[in-house]
């Protein structure tokens, strides 16, 4: 990215995703993690620009033949500089790769390099944030230390924003307790409901996020005032971050509230705060990073059951189709881990717009690491067509979690399960002879029959009770929100 000064100013960070991957990949491989801070990273880089200050009387303190308002030029990447940033990114990876990473394709800021035969040696980077995993962390860290200051060197505690722990089983949790709690905070700031001096809570408590009757559509209440729209716009922005980090429970009330953010009414920002009370009633959640072979809630079942096998005719409808695999990516070792994709849609959801809703949530082996919840771009004229739509979504997404374990060189097991409830739906994606007459379906149609056909996926129903993806097309009730968030939270 250019400025208008014309320096180069862009300096990427890891994805909150690729954190939880390592942490399953060191789970599975059964690998050390140590996170670390760099001091004062910038200044280990070179200016990128040219700056020139006067220097002040303090100079000459230090040296007398320095005379007060010498002209002199920056040589280091100061804190503030446009190209710091940018500066100290390339000093970084110079440093990584001199040690032998590479950057994987899925992050460029996640850096591999063989260990060995049978795994890799990881190193993560945020800015001056370091996550290495490997079975020598410290040499690594040690190696790092020659050439920077690095602090706090050991297991991850609290890293990008979540926390991390071990639990009575020797599994690593992520959870967001640390953040939730300075939300909260900032919260009660924002919408003047502070504790009281005894340590009364005047915020209160909801059992879910979001009222199973609420329509934010066909809210009518007044608009807000510009101090009320800047709260709810504030409010909104810390659930989205919550969400990255995280709380997945939080993603269908933040999808429906986030679009009415250019005009929020009086109950928008209500149905806000009210999310906010449930995190104060459920603000400790932990997702168990277990990298073993994914357990469904529920039954899993063939579509095709009873009906007649034409699998073998998949190579007439698709000849070509197989999966594409980059012959750039490391070569696989370590344990592989298995994937699955969880997906549901609500149609017609919208009563104004009767735009559908898609949630998805993948897993790798038996731990969530992705989720959604989004309207769909068109109106779905039929359940059939919505249901078509989140299965396509779904695929993109198994898609992207078998490239991402392979960029890090992570065998993938077999074809991604790919987890739906409609059972017509699942029929078109699962028969090579089950027609698609509605031409506005067709894309998606062919679409997860083609990554069906290559091996991709393997499409399965769930009796809709158990799909975890119902989570992000609905405001649950409690019994059933929390039915489904109790396994998802370990």
């Amino acid at each position: 990215m250019i400025d208008s000064t014309g320096y180069d100013v862009y300096a990427s960070n890891m994805e909150t995703i690729s954190a939880r991957v390592l942490m399953l990949v060191a789970a599975a491989n059964k690998q050390k993690v140590l996170t670390g801070d760099i001091s004062t990273a910038y200044l280990y880089a070179k200016a990128g620009q040219a700056v020139y200050v006067r220097l002040g009387v303090e100079f000459s303190l230090y040296d007398g033949a320095i005379k007060p308002g010498t002209l002199a030029t920056v040589e280091k990447a100061l804190y503030g500089l446009p190209t710091s940033a940018n500066k100290w990114h390339a000093h970084l990876a110079n440093t990584l790769l001199s040690m032998g990473f590479k950057p994987s394709h899925y992050d460029s800021d996640v850096w591999y390099r063989p260990n060995g035969k049978d795994s890799y040696d990881y190193v993560g980077t945020h800015t001056d944030d370091l996550m290495c995993v490997s079975h020598r962390a410290e040499e690594i860290m040690e190696t790092l230390r020659k050439t920077y200051t690095i602090k706090k060197v050991a297991p991850p505690e609290f890293h990008l924003g979540c926390d991390y722990k071990v639990d009575d089983n020797g599994d690593w949790c992520i959870g967001t307790k640390t953040y939730v709690e300075e939300s909260l905070k900032k919260v009660r700031a924002i919408i003047g409901k502070e504790d009281s001096p005894n340590g009364e809570d005047r915020l209160g408590k909801e059992g879910n996020p979001m009222a199973e009757s609420y329509k934010p559509e066909t809210d009518k209440s007044d608009l807000l005032d510009v101090e009320g729209h800047r709260k709810f716009q504030q409010l909104i922005g810390i659930g989205q971050w919550l969400i990255t980090c995280g709380r997945m429970d939080l993603s269908f009330t933040i999808s429906s509230l986030s679009r009415f953010a250019a005009g929020p009414r009086v109950g928008h920002l209500k149905a806000a705060i009210r999310m906010y009370k449930y995190l104060n009633y459920a603000p400790d959640k932990w997702i168990r990073l277990d990298p073993s072979s994914h357990k469904p809630p529920g039954e899993l079942e063939s579509p095709l059951e009873g009906l007649k096998d034409s699998s073998e005719e998949w190579s007439h409808c698709y000849p070509d189709a197989m999966e594409e695999i980059d012959p750039n990516f490391p070569t696989p070792r370590g344990k592989g881990m298995d994937t699955a994709v969880y997906f549901d849609s609500n149609w017609a959801h919208d009563e104004v717009t009767r735009r559908s809703i898609t949630g998805v949530i993948g897993f790798i082996g038996n731990t969530p690491v992705t989720w959604l919840s989004k309207r769909q771009g068109a109106i779905a004229t039929s359940t059939y067509s919505a249901e078509l739509c989140a299965a396509k979504i779904g695929t993109e997404e198994a898609i992207t979690l078998r490239y991402m374990l392979r960029s890090l060189g992570v065998p993938v097991k077999g074809s991604t399960l790919l987890i739906g409830d409609n059972l017509g739906s699942l029929i078109s994606t699962s028969s090579p002879t089950s027609p698609c007459k509605k031409k506005h379906s067709q894309i998606a149609y062919h679409y997860v029959r083609e990554c069906n056909a290559a091996g991709i996926i393997s499409v399965r129903k769930i009796n809709t009770e158990y799909n975890y993806a119902d989570v992000g097309t609905k405001a649950l009730g409690k019994k059933s929100f929390w039915e489904h968030f109790r396994r998802l939270f370990g």
